[in-house]
Protein backbone atom coordinates (compact mmCIF):
# COMPACT_ATOMS: atom_id res chain seq x y z
CA UNK A 1 0.00 0.00 0.00
CA UNK A 2 1.57 3.08 -1.49
CA UNK A 3 1.26 6.37 1.22
CA UNK A 4 0.75 9.82 -0.14
CA UNK A 5 2.72 12.83 1.51
CA UNK A 6 -0.41 13.56 3.54
CA UNK A 7 -0.66 10.20 4.79
CA UNK A 8 -3.51 9.09 2.73
CA UNK A 9 -3.07 5.79 0.57
CA UNK A 10 -3.75 5.89 -2.93
CA UNK A 11 -6.48 5.03 -2.81
CA UNK A 12 -7.95 7.66 0.09
CA UNK A 13 -5.93 9.98 -2.03
CA UNK A 14 -8.27 8.91 -5.51
CA UNK A 15 -11.51 8.82 -3.19
CA UNK A 16 -10.87 11.79 -1.83
CA UNK A 17 -10.57 14.28 -5.04
CA UNK A 18 -13.89 12.49 -6.31
CA UNK A 19 -15.39 13.84 -3.38
CA UNK A 20 -14.05 17.35 -4.20
CA UNK A 21 -14.65 16.91 -7.37
CA UNK A 22 -18.84 16.33 -7.05
CA UNK A 23 -18.48 19.16 -4.10
CA UNK A 24 -17.51 21.58 -7.12
CA UNK A 25 -19.07 20.57 -9.60
CA UNK A 26 -21.60 23.55 -10.53
CA UNK A 27 -24.29 20.85 -12.11
CA UNK A 28 -24.13 19.20 -8.41
CA UNK A 29 -27.44 19.25 -7.17
CA UNK A 30 -27.86 21.35 -4.16
CA UNK A 31 -29.26 18.61 -1.82
CA UNK A 32 -27.10 16.16 -3.14
CA UNK A 33 -23.84 18.50 -2.09
CA UNK A 34 -25.64 18.92 1.32
CA UNK A 35 -25.95 15.02 1.71
CA UNK A 36 -22.31 14.49 1.04
CA UNK A 37 -20.91 16.92 2.91
CA UNK A 38 -23.58 15.42 5.83
CA UNK A 39 -22.12 12.14 5.62
CA UNK A 40 -18.56 12.79 5.50
CA UNK A 41 -18.64 13.29 9.00
CA UNK A 42 -21.05 10.62 9.61
CA UNK A 43 -19.33 7.36 10.77
CA UNK A 44 -18.31 5.63 6.89
CA UNK A 45 -20.49 2.31 7.80
CA UNK A 46 -23.33 4.19 8.88
CA UNK A 47 -23.48 6.71 6.22
CA UNK A 48 -22.92 4.28 4.14
CA UNK A 49 -25.97 2.25 5.17
CA UNK A 50 -27.92 5.32 4.96
CA UNK A 51 -27.41 5.37 1.42
CA UNK A 52 -28.43 2.36 0.99
CA UNK A 53 -31.51 3.10 2.22
CA UNK A 54 -31.69 6.17 0.34
CA UNK A 55 -31.48 4.33 -2.63
CA UNK A 56 -33.71 1.88 -2.18
CA UNK A 57 -36.27 4.28 -1.52
CA UNK A 58 -35.61 6.65 -4.57
CA UNK A 59 -35.52 3.29 -6.76
CA UNK A 60 -38.97 2.36 -5.05
CA UNK A 61 -40.53 5.58 -5.54
CA UNK A 62 -39.53 5.62 -9.50
CA UNK A 63 -40.97 2.54 -9.99
CA UNK A 64 -44.17 3.07 -8.82
CA UNK A 65 -44.37 6.34 -10.31
CA UNK A 66 -43.35 5.51 -13.51
CA UNK A 67 -45.98 1.82 -13.61
CA UNK A 68 -49.21 4.98 -12.59
CA UNK A 69 -51.12 5.10 -15.72
CA UNK A 70 -50.99 8.83 -15.42
CA UNK A 71 -47.46 9.17 -15.33
CA UNK A 72 -46.42 12.22 -17.73
CA UNK A 73 -42.85 11.94 -16.61
CA UNK A 74 -40.10 14.87 -14.68
CA UNK A 75 -42.25 17.38 -16.42
CA UNK A 76 -45.44 16.43 -14.12
CA UNK A 77 -43.49 18.40 -10.76
CA UNK A 78 -46.99 18.85 -8.79
CA UNK A 79 -47.70 15.20 -9.13
CA UNK A 80 -44.16 14.28 -8.44
CA UNK A 81 -43.62 16.68 -5.60
CA UNK A 82 -46.73 15.02 -4.03
CA UNK A 83 -45.14 12.61 -3.08
CA UNK A 84 -42.58 14.41 -0.65
CA UNK A 85 -45.49 15.67 1.47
Amino acid sequence: MSVSEGGLTSREDRNHQRIVEVLENPATHFWLRAALKTALTKDPVDALHDAELLYLLLKERWEALREADDFLGAADFNEIHRWAE
